[in-house]
């Protein structure tokens, strides 16, 4: 099971980086695609203390 969470989690980032690169171009791609990945990260971090909290 982990593996399948571990491919589906390559493929979304994959697609993040795709959608970053064709957005703001080849150039900025990678920066926006760091700070996307950053923000959603941060986000489900915030997520998984909260539920942890209750």
């Amino acid at each position: 099971m982990i593996v399948v969470r571990i491919v589906q989690l390559l493929f979304l980032l994959l697609v993040i980086f795709l959608v970053c690169n064709s957005v703001v171009g080849e150039k900025e791609g990678p920066f926006w695609f760091a700070l996307t990945v950053l923000v959603m990260g941060g986000l489900f971090m915030a997520r998984k203390i909260a539920q942890g909290r209750r």
